[in-house]
């Protein structure tokens, strides 16, 4: 006889069946649970605002976030290391190892199935292969490719998290994570959120993008002195300042409650680096957040960065030479930072506060827009 999924469980737990034996009935092996993660972080279909006009040619491609000629000029081989994939981080936990860096080349870094072989080269081009200018139109592209990519990162962790509250591992079970249900619905719910608020955004910067009028879109530029060692291109919802105060409260965990997001880019720049921030003009929690950078001491600013990228991206690389010639204590501080971003981690108002110089970059001009 069929048990419906919503009946009382026959063992006589009290729970629904869908959340009592069902789920030992039902559940993949860490295997099963990888691929189908994986799986979700390979849907393919282009984000390109013309796709709705059946305007895609080729096929869905392994667009760059960072681009390889970027990357190249990052490192001194053909490696970096960047923060744990999905795989990597579920064996780290699984064997009760620390967080680390993984170490791997430069053709599998920070890449996305998110636009079609036409739209990625015709859109991007201006921004690939190329030492560009510090313009609008540069600016709006980085952003623009940034937003996509944690877009489709969203997108990608609701379905990951819908498929792990359906069906479960028993490995995840053993991580020590209490209330697990509660945990992944939140992170779901959060995903889902947060997909719905860059997805506002995207369709704002579609229209700068198809007018080529970018009016609204503000950014701060900081001209660094060396091609930085650490490069990175991500959005994150500046949830505390430089100086440690709490931006956004209870309203990080209210799913209705729709949130701005920064992009930021730190990039090499002809013979030096850049650190760019871009967002849409009219939050003020954004205007709070990078009016607290504001209010550092240049010469702290760069390292500031540097803890921002750890605690609030995904998408980030590491020139080798320089990582493995960091003292232990600094390493181990960086990817304490890092825990931030994993779904289960308590959030650290304090994270980009410090005193400590962790790079030797210094900040030689700085460039904002007009609004």
């Amino acid at each position: 006889m069929k048990i419906h999924r919503n009946a009382l469980c026959p063992c006589g737990s009290g729970k629904k069946y869908k959340k009592c034996c069902l789920l030992n009935e039902t559940r993949p092996s860490p295997h099963e649970f990888i691929e189908a993660t994986q799986k979700a972080f390979s849907k393919k279909y282009c984000l390109h605002p013309d796709k709705s006009k059946g305007l895609c040619k080729g096929n869905i491609i392994k667009a760059h976030t960072i681009s390889k000629f970027m990357l190249k000029k990052t490192t001194p081989n053909a490696h970096v290391y960047t923060p744990p994939q999905f795989g990597d981080l579920f064996s780290q936990l699984q064997r009760g190892d620390d967080i680390k860096l993984v170490k791997r080349g430069i053709g599998q870094m920070s890449t996305f199935t998110g636009f079609c072989a036409h739209h990625d080269k015709e859109l991007f081009s201006p921004i690939e292969n190329v030492d560009f200018e510090i313009d609008e139109e540069s600016i709006l592209l980085l952003t623009y490719r940034s937003v996509c990519h944690e877009l489709f990162n969203k997108i990608a962790q609701s379905n990951s998290a819908e498929f792990n509250l359906m069906h479960g591992t028993k490995d995840v079970d053993q991580l020590d994570m209490p209330h697990m249900q509660q945990l992944l619905e939140d992170h779901r719910d959060a995903s889902k959120a947060g997909a719905n608020d860059l997805d506002v955004i995207k369709n704002k910067l579609d229209h700068m993008l198809v007018d080529k009028k970018y009016k609204g879109l503000c950014y701060k530029v900081l001209v660094i002195d060396k091609s930085p060692e650490i490069i990175a291109s991500f959005c994150s919802i500046p949830y505390c300042d430089f100086q440690g105060n709490d931006l956004i409260g209870e309203s990080f965990l209210d799913v209705n409650t729709a949130l701005p997001m920064v992009a930021t880019q730190v990039l090499p720049y002809r013979t030096s680096g850049m650190i760019i921030f871009s967002w849409i003009q009219g939050y003020e929690l954004v205007d709070k957040f990078i009016s607290s950078l504001s209010e550092l001491d240049l010469q702290s600013v760069p390292s500031a960065v540097v803890r921002y990228i750890f605690s609030h991206s995904e998408t980030f690389a590491v020139n080798p030479e320089w990582w493995e010639a960091q003292k232990h204590e600094t390493r181990s501080y960086l990817l304490g930072l890092y825990k931030n971003n994993l779904p289960f981690h308590g959030l650290d108002n304090c994270c980009l506060v410090g005193d400590s110089e962790i790079v030797d970059w210094s900040v030689t001009d700085i460039v904002e827009s007009l609004d």
